[in-house]
């Protein structure tokens, strides 16, 4: 029984390991996952699940994910820190596996699908991208092919199912940019600590405290987005802070996500409403969602006035002094419907050219042509 660790140590938001050897051999790894739902876990080939990595005591090392692409293998994908993936694989060692010098031929796709997704799994930075490549690598050649014995009716539907599965996909698997914005002492800082759970920003009661962008890495809901922090814009005659504005417009038009924030504990004023009217004018190529902070002071601000400047945005309230875990919660749930919504934990396509072989698909079905030579392309 051999183990190797596909992803470089330390390098990436997760660490993928290969485990090869013979079933019964493979029981004594399958022990060390922990499912909530099953008690005697054996996984089915083909099939992936969300569990927890133990140590021969118990212990809880990591929260993972299992993979049993055929007989005699497992992917294992764990968060990508040093000291987990160590742990980890130390764990695998003691329950009898060898560590390979070389690769191990776990992620050599059968066909083109799989392949496709052996090439991009290493680069994932997040848990949720990784379920969703393992989930397609396993599952979604049979579900491309149970396409050609349907009706047409139903082949389309599944066809644009499919299509539409690639924008969650590719929305997914892509880093994305999510802007902090608004007006000075509205509590963007805050709400940027809150987020990546440590003091990254600067925060105070005085205006204009934030003079440059602040960003950092995290993973909001699966998704592996930037988050910045910028200056409040407003009108200045300070050099310094007038290009700190201009660099947090510039953030502004570079996100894929604008987040705007406003102190619900006064009325909107003219900045405001000028931020708002500039995310509006981008809405049409990034989404935009509004953050009504300070809840916990009496309420000054008018709610439906946001939703009328953004129409279509949502619009959240929360308190950053109060509690942070519902704060966090709040950001992410509206944050991550706007940066492309959740899985529905189907197989979903998930490369360019998969989108482009069903749109073809999709135009044979139309015109009554046979799609199984298509529906084969994208398998490979």
């Amino acid at each position: 029984m051999q183990v190797n660790l596909a992803t470089k140590l330390g390098l990436g938001g997760i660490s993928v390991f290969e485990i090869c050897g013979t079933e019964a051999e493979l029981t004594t790894t399958d022990r060390l996952f922990k499912h909530h739902e099953i008690r005697n876990f054996a996984p089915a080939a083909g099939a992936v699940y969300f569990g927890e990595m133990v140590d021969a005591d118990g212990k809880v090392i990591d929260e993972v994910i299992i993979a049993k692409p055929e007989e005699g293998k497992r992917l294992v994908t764990a968060h990508g820190g040093s000291a987990t993936t160590t742990a980890i694989m130390e764990c695998l060692q003691k329950s009898g596996c060898k560590k390979a010098d070389g690769r191990i031929s776990t992620l050599e796709g059968k066909n083109l699908i799989e392949r496709e997704a052996d090439e991009l799994l290493p680069q994932c930075r997040t848990e949720l991208q990784a379920a969703v490549l393992l989930t397609a690598r396993q599952q979604l050649a049979e579900r491309l092919r149970a396409i050609c014995s349907t009706e047409k009716q139903e082949r389309l539907a599944e066809l644009e199912r499919l299509v539409s599965g690639y924008s969650f996909a590719s929305s997914l698997l892509k880093p994305r940019g999510i802007c902090l914005a608004g007006s000075p002492n509205a509590g963007k800082s805050s709400i940027f600590n809150i987020l990546l759970e440590q003091d990254r920003a600067m925060v105070s009661d005085a205006a204009g405290t934030t003079r440059d962008a602040v960003a950092e890495w995290i993973d909001l809901g699966g998704y592996h987005a930037l988050l910045s922090d910028t200056a409040g814009i407003r009108e200045t005659e300070c050099a310094i802070e007038s290009e700190a504005v201009r660099r947090s417009h510039s953030r502004l038009e570079d996100a894929d996500l604008i987040a705007l924030v406003f102190d619900g504990s006064r009325p909107l004023n003219d900045e405001d409403r000028q931020i708002a009217e500039k995310a509006h004018s981008l809405s049409a190529r990034c989404a935009v969602m509004a953050i009504i902070n300070k809840t916990d002071l009496p309420g000054a601000m008018d709610g439906n006035e946001i939703s009328n400047m953004l129409p279509g945005a949502a619009v959240i309230c929360v308190s950053c002094t109060g509690n942070a875990r519902e704060t966090n919660s709040s950001f992410t749930l509206a944050a991550v419907e706007g940066l492309g919504g959740k899985w529905d934990q189907t197989a979903l396509p998930f490369t360019q050219r998969h989108h482009d072989l069903l749109q073809k698909a999709i135009i044979e079905s139309k015109s009554d042509k046979d799609i199984c030579h298509t529906i084969e392309e994208i398998v490979g």
